[in-house]
């Protein structure tokens, strides 16, 4: 059987008091680990605009942070995950992806999103992944 690497993109939100429940957002395979930081930083996006501050700043700042898209890269080809909470009242969102081995990946992979992550980030951290 061949196998191969891809990665689930998953984002929930939990109540941190009262009955702690824990709700599924939604969640996306994608081939890639470029496609799976596509997706953290869409959604990290979406979340934090819903948000009272300083939730939307701490968010600008973690994604404009070429250190974190890189380490997150890094993380995701050694087989960690890579989170991000956000806590807004008695709500924790977490975004967050990792590496699952499974079958043989489809014909095609859906894109779940246009690229997000500035183009300045990538020049600077993909060559030293894939050289």
């Amino acid at each position: 059987m061949v196998s191969s690497t891809a990665f689930w993109c998953t984002s929930s939100a939990a109540q941190v008091a009262g009955e702690r429940r824990t709700y599924a957002l939604g969640g996306q395979f994608t081939a890639t680990a470029e496609a799976a930081m596509d997706w953290l930083y869409a959604r990290l996006t979406a979340i934090a605009e819903q948000l009272d501050p300083p939730a939307p700043t701490t968010v600008r700042d973690w994604l404009g942070d070429p250190a974190r898209y890189a380490d997150g890269l890094r993380g995701l080809h050694a087989g960690r995950i890579v989170a991000v909470d956000l806590q807004q009242d008695e709500v924790c969102y977490t975004v967050g992806v990792r590496a699952v081995r499974c079958a043989a990946p489809p014909v095609s992979w859906p894109d779940p999103v246009p690229p997000l992550v500035p183009a300045a980030l990538r020049p600077a951290v993909l060559p030293a992944l894939l050289g």
